[in-house]
């Protein structure tokens, strides 16, 4: 048995990161917050957390070379500047203030950022396009926290008149480097153990055949049909998150 994690975990997370890694290689994103909203009933997330950002480093190294050519590279660069500034803020809110309470008010916020693309998208409402830079802080905050990040990037990405597969690029490499970020920055803060170095080899296997069956997916149905899905997928997240907090 791994320390500090007994065999439902491990059983229970197999499926869950299977789960995740398919919805990870589709839209590019929604893997952390797939992974803490469920794996939170299994264990701590403070624990489980440190994992997740190794393998979203994994899924990307995994994705970059079929993808790294179509990103846009100037809002990368605006979004990186904002993660600087924005993660150091996300892990110090994990590791010192109540995460429930921080992240039910951070799944209602983007849930209501969900419903907004919706109508946005059907000309409901008139089209918001956040600075980059602003959305790049936001984005870092939830990149701390491990579980919003890239709802965070995706609900305004989406408001954008980027391409679907620039979208899914974009983010892809903003992922690889924002969660090889957090994890400096983790393991300054004590939140890296050796058992979580074990799991992580438990979970490669499940995660790269996952990632490489959602890619797959992407191809076949996701042009055009991107921006629904992805908003979609950020409205069951944040509900799914909202109920895991209240329950």
């Amino acid at each position: 048995m791994i320390p500090a994690f007994d065999n439902s975990v491990i059983y229970a997370g197999i499926g869950i990161v299977f789960l995740a890694g398919v919805v990870r290689g589709f839209t590019g994103f929604g893997f952390s917050a797939i992974c803490v909203a469920l794996l939170s009933f299994f264990v701590n997330p403070a624990l489980i957390v440190p994992v997740i950002l190794m393998m979203e480093v994994a899924a990307s190294a995994w994705l970059m070379p079929s993808t790294w050519r179509d990103a846009d590279y100037k809002w990368l660069m605006w979004m990186m500047i904002g993660l600087v500034l924005g993660t150091p803020i996300g892990v110090w809110m994990l590791s010192y203030l109540p995460a429930e309470t921080t992240k039910l008010v951070l799944y209602g916020l983007l849930l209501t950022l969900g419903v907004a693309g919706f109508a946005q998208n059907k000309g409901i409402i008139p089209k918001f396009v956040a600075p980059v830079f602003v959305v790049g802080i936001l984005f870092g905050v939830g990149n701390g926290l491990a579980g919003i990040a890239g709802l965070v990037a995706a609900v305004f990405m989406i408001s954008s008149a980027m391409k679907d597969e620039t979208m899914r690029a974009s983010m892809i490499v903003l992922f690889f480097f924002a969660d090889l970020y957090a994890l400096l920055i983790g393991s300054g803060f004590g939140l890296i153990e050796r058992s979580q170095f074990l799991l992580l080899g438990v979970f490669l296997i499940p995660l790269v055949i996952s990632i490489s069956v959602g890619s797959w997916g992407f191809r076949k149905w996701g042009a055009g049909n991107y921006k629904n899905i992805a908003l979609g997928l950020i409205l069951i997240i944040a509900t799914m998150g909202i109920v895991q907090v209240l329950l």
